[in-house]
């Protein structure tokens, strides 16, 4: 049964590699209206904890990536984004709540040469408002919604949005346990190009010490407890930063997109419900590619960059 186990973990973590994305999508606040606050006590009368802080900091570093296009074949560019988040979750029931939060996000390209803008820092301030609920004692549901403020310019035509809406309905298995089966869509607006994607896929434990969440395109991850506090993942992730450019650049109140996917493991620690850290390595998968566009976002450039190895990390307590 142990060799079966570990057969399994294995298939599954490169089954994973193969076919997942993770999605970051903008800096939300976590609102996970399952098994996040586990210092509740569902069998007691009140509860003992009604409200709480969360401080998060990420930041995400991928090294040199080379041009594929042949006009720039000898240069390499570079792309790092961080987010700080301050954030406040009411429980209003043991079931259902509401989280507001406020944080900043820094990207940034790294390209000596880059021809078409000289700006290499994109700052934006984040405000959010997320809720949750559960219904039936089978389905949980969840939204939020943001804004994305660019610090450099002030002006609404700089700024973006995103909305989500989730659902997770639990079916008790007899072999996995509960299941849940995750739908729904997540989405940004504004910038004059967004995107929607569809939230599908299931999450369960096959065994005490294996979580899979294979959920496209917001959480596809295999982890597998190593130790109490300590965990190790293997995880796909989708990059999607778009930013609006100066009207001093070049391309003067233009449009870049850095967008790329890649896989990546991690190693985590877990002093569940007080705080977490995680530090992982990985690779994109060199079908990324940054894109240019004008004022209008027309005559668009789309520069197609190679593989990469990338770094990153994040920690969050609660308070």
């Amino acid at each position: 049964m142990k060799f079966l186990k570990h057969l399994f973990f294995c298939i599954s973590l490169t089954l994973t590699s193969l076919h997942s994305q993770d999605g970051t999508f903008g800096g939300t606040p976590s609102f996970e209206p399952d098994d996040s606050i586990p210092w509740i006590d569902e069998s007691a009368e009140e509860m003992p904890v009604k409200s709480f802080g969360q401080f998060d900091i990420d930041y995400e570093s991928i090294f040199d990536s080379h041009f594929k296009n042949s006009d720039f074949a000898n240069q390499e560019m570079g792309f790092g984004e961080g987010n700080i988040i301050l954030s406040y979750t009411r429980l209003l029931t043991k079931d259902q709540g509401y989280n507001v939060g406020g944080g900043y996000t820094k990207t940034t390209i790294f390209w000596d040469d880059n021809p078409f803008f000289n700006q290499d820092n994109f700052d934006t301030l984040n405000f959010s408002l997320n809720g949750f609920t559960k219904c039936f004692n089978c389905l949980e549901l969840k939204g939020g919604a943001s804004i994305s403020i660019d610090t450099h310019q002030w002006a609404w035509d700089y700024n973006f949005y995103t909305l989500t809406g989730w659902g997770r309905y639990v079916w008790n298995t007899r072999f996995c346990g509960d299941v849940g089966i995750n739908f729904g869509a997540t989405s940004r607006l504004g910038l004059k190009r967004g995107y929607l994607y569809p939230i599908f896929g299931v999450d369960l434990t096959p065994w005490e010490d294996l979580q899979m969440n294979l959920i496209f395109p917001t959480d596809m991850a295999v982890i597998y407890r190593i130790a109490k506090y300590w965990s190790l993942d293997l995880r796909g992730k989708l990059l999607n930063s778009r930013r609006r450019l100066d009207k001093n650049e070049v391309l003067s109140r233009g449009y870049f997109d850095y967008i790329s996917s890649g896989i990546e493991l991690g190693l985590n620690f877990e002093c569940d419900p007080y705080a977490a850290a995680n530090f992982h390595v990985g690779t994109t998968l060199g079908n990324g590619e940054l894109r240019v566009s004008n004022t209008d976002d027309l005559d668009a450039r789309e520069l197609k960059i190679s593989a990469a190895l990338y770094i990153g990390g994040k920690i969050w307590f609660r308070f």
